[in-house]
């Protein structure tokens, strides 16, 4: 009978090849699908795997019965596991099961995502502008700041299939890069990311997705350094200001020697277009036309020149609706007053002061550039979380009753300038005699009138909203966090996600190494043996009272 096996086998050559074949198609299917994904060769695999098992089947049917069954029973039982296997496999891809144990939770999300992920009724694209090959400028903090980020997002992605992200590198995808610079007028670095729907879109700066704070190296010099991780809160607060209907309407000023908005050096374009990636409608109005207050938000930006009294009297109509006005005041050194100094301090308790704030100590490049202190308040949280500083460029202060909050003052040190016709005639301030006084003055300040819920933020310095300085500091963030504060728009969340600490291994005592050392090296081995010992000794026993008998 082996004989006739084996002259059956060498008639069916091509079994004996279908034998090994089989099963290297499955493989190779398996593996192309999982490298390349279900791609035309995938399909053509797939269908070469069929043909030959088929035909092993049918080569398996002409042999005898008793081995047809066998061989059969097989193949079944082989791909009853292969489907089981497949079905669990496609159950994870869809239902995806991960334990997280990380000390901070990193790869999950808070019940407040998960709850404005689950409930988006709109199609959500978010664009990062990088990818795991892009260059990160940032070195290690940068990567980190990256992998956190895509971490977060593919959770986002697990919850609701109508959020898709794609990542850009800026490189490779410089026709897309600069359709987003063109398009859509947005300045695109590495690690920046947009979130687009129906209704609006947001732009997060790379380092906003971070918390930071300083630390010494091991020189004594301060490194800003991350404290924690900030992409699940800003994601999620975009989505949740996304979710509101309709654009506020923010309306800027312009005819008496205000900052602009049109593109130029000296405005504050930059601004502008941070104000529509933020899904706000910005519109430029003259003093010179009558004033309609068409919006929810003025902006007087560092006007030089008195402002027409129609226009200031459209001013205080806009007001009384319970609108709001963020009014910046330069020093003047012609002592030109804007035309609101006594509506604004009578109405909410704020009097613009004519004079230059200066600071040796806490300056930037000069000392008419200071770096004023921000004190603690809803609207400057954020700065101080993330340890941002201001810097104000020829600023000048308020006088402020109870009826307002002051937001940011001078440190310690600082004085005010108050001979502004000398400054114009000498074109300097005289430091080397600077007065010796800790006087705190307010550089910006906060007031709601509670008749008709008006609201006023008033700050001493426009030029900080210039193209070029809004790179500084925190000045870009601090004027679109106001704007987004003082119109409701700032989502009350915050998901910070702290870094994990190195665990360090402990230290034992002598008594701690003692008993470890008698349980682990002497006592359980010996227990082993002796147990060992009395097994070996018990089957020797029945083994001699077996053969006794």
């Amino acid at each position: 009978m082996k004989n006739g096996e084996n002259k059956e086998e060498k008639m069916n050559p091509f079994k004996q090849i279908l034998k090994y074949l089989t099963p290297a198609l499955l493989f190779v299917v398996f593996a192309f699908y999982f490298f390349q994904g279900s791609t035309l060769i995938f399909w053509l695999l797939t269908g070469a795997f069929i043909l030959s098992l088929a035909a092993q089947i049918y080569f398996s049917i002409q042999e005898g019965t008793q081995k047809t069954k066998k061989n059969l029973s097989s193949v079944l039982y082989f791909f009853l596991v292969l489907s089981l296997a497949v079905i669990v496999y496609l159950l994870f891809l869809k239902y995806p099961v991960s334990f997280d144990m990380t000390s901070a939770k990193r790869y999950t999300l808070t019940p407040k995502s998960e709850e404005v992920v689950k409930n988006l009724s709109f199609d959500v694209k978010i664009v990062v502008f990088q990818d795991d090959n892009t260059p990160d400028f940032g070195g290690q903090t940068g990567s980190m700041i990256y992998d956190n980020l895509k971490n977060t997002l593919e959770m986002y992605k697990r919850l609701n299939p109508r959020i898709t992200v794609e990542f850009l590198n800026p490189e490779k995808d410089k026709l897309r890069i600069k359709s987003y610079e063109q398009l859509k007028k947005m300045r695109v670095n590495i690690g920046d990311l947009v979130i687009e729907t129906p209704s609006g879109k947001r732009y997060i700066e790379k380092q906003e997705l971070a918390k930071w704070t300083f630390r010494q190296d091991q020189f004594g010099q301060p490194n800003r350094v991350i404290e924690a991780f900030l992409s699940e809160e800003k994601v999620t607060s975009a989505l949740i200001s996304l979710m509101e209907t309709g654009k506020s309407v923010i309306l800027w000023l312009t005819g008496d020697g205000e900052v602009d908005i049109d593109e130029s050096q000296e405005s504050a374009f930059f601004i502008k277009q941070e104000l529509e990636n933020n899904n706000f409608e910005v519109k430029k109005i003259s003093s010179f036309e009558k004033f309609e207050g068409n919006g929810d938000l003025l902006v007087i930006a560092g006007p030089s020149k008195t402002i027409p009294k129609e226009t200031i009297a459209g001013i205080e109509e806009f007001l009384k609706k319970g609108k709001i006005l963020i009014f910046m005041k330069d020093p003047s050194l012609d002592e030109i007053s804007s035309g609101l100094e006594t509506f604004l301090k009578e109405k909410y308790g704020i009097e613009p002061v004519n004079q230059i704030v200066v600071d040796l100590k806490h300056a930037y490049q000069s000392p008419i550039n200071i770096i004023p202190e921000v004190e603690n308040h809803p609207l400057t949280d954020f700065l101080r979380s993330q340890n941002l500083g201001l810097v104000f460029s020829l600023s000048s202060y308020f006088n402020i009753t109870d009826k307002a909050v002051s937001l940011i003052k001078n440190y310690p040190g600082a004085w005010a300038e108050k001979d502004l016709k000398k400054i114009k005639q000498t074109g300097q301030i005289d430091v080397a005699n600077a007065p010796k006084t800790d006087a705190k003055m307010v550089i910006a300040a906060l007031s709601e009138n509670k008749e008709d819920k008006s609201k006023v933020l008033a700050l001493g310095d426009s030029d900080f909203i210039r193209n070029q300085m809004t790179a500084l500091g925190g000045n870009k963030d601090f004027f679109i966090n106001s704007v987004n504060y003082l119109l409701n728009k700032k989502a009350p969340l915050s998901i910070s996600k702290p870094l994990e600490q190195p665990r360090q291994m402990k230290m034992l005592s002598d008594g701690e190494k003692k008993f470890y050392f008698f349980v682990f090296v002497i006592f359980l081995p010996l227990l082993v043996i002796v147990m060992g010992i009395l097994v070996f000794m018990k089957r020797k026993k029945l083994r001699n009272f077996g053969a006794s008998k």
